[in-house]
């Protein structure tokens, strides 16, 4: 579980930008966009699509998103238009729409490529204001990371909040998780531990990082 622990610390040391690891092309190929070899101004996240063997950039200074294949070409840009408002973290889900954290707009955007279609839910929490930050989607459930209360909420199908993973006993929160074999592991930065959650939001335990985390 080492690995799980440093790949979160390393998103929090690294500012959230998130690699994929054990990737067929290495990180600098994702600065090269076409002949004129434009680069990328603050990439914030990377999705990686299976099915479609393709890996997607969060290019959040250029409020856009980058596609590569699996050689690490560069495929397409993608802006909605040029509405995209500072993307920050993204999925593709089952049937080929975009959901984008748009810091811009502080919204879970849908974009329904097809249909040219593009939606923006604000989320809220018992009432109140949700920030959204790092997200995942995971077995049909979308978990979304609240930066502003440091809580990672487990949204349903109509994108209401159904469950909470929060830290009672930390300073400032979450600030990144991951959902990995049917538990979810938030990283809690300033007590320099992960917590570990059953799907359910029932805590399973604290992990405290050892200073040689990131090796």
């Amino acid at each position: 579980m080492k690995r799980i622990f440093s790949g979160l610390l390393a998103l929090a040391f690294l500012g959230g930008a998130a690699l994929v690891q054990a990737a067929p092309w290495k990180w600098e190929f994702s600065l090269k966009l076409d002949q004129e070899r434009t680069v990328l101004l603050a990439p914030t996240a990377v999705h990686s699509d299976a099915a479609l063997k393709r890996y997607y950039v969060v290019d959040a200074g250029n409020s856009r998103l980058v596609s590569y294949d699996q050689e690490g070409k560069f495929l397409s840009v993608f802006d909605a238009g040029g509405d995209m408002k500072l993307p920050y973290d993204m999925i593709r889900d089952a049937a080929d729409n975009l959901w984008v954290v748009e810091k811009g707009t502080n919204t879970l955007t849908e974009i329904d490529i097809k249909g040219k279609k593009v939606n923006r839910h604000s989320l809220t929490d018992n009432g109140r204001k949700v920030f959204p930050d790092r997200f995942e989607e995971v077995g049909g459930v979308f978990y979304v990371l609240d930066r502003k209360e440091g809580a990672v909420l487990a949204l349903d199908s109509s994108l209401a909040v159904s469950k909470r993973f929060a830290c009672e006993e930390c300073g400032i929160g979450f600030v990144d998780f991951k959902v990995v074999d049917g538990s979810l592991w938030a990283l809690a930065q300033k007590e320099k531990a992960v917590f570990r959650f059953a799907l359910d939001s029932t805590p399973k335990g604290r992990v405290d990082l050892e200073p040689d985390a990131l090796d």
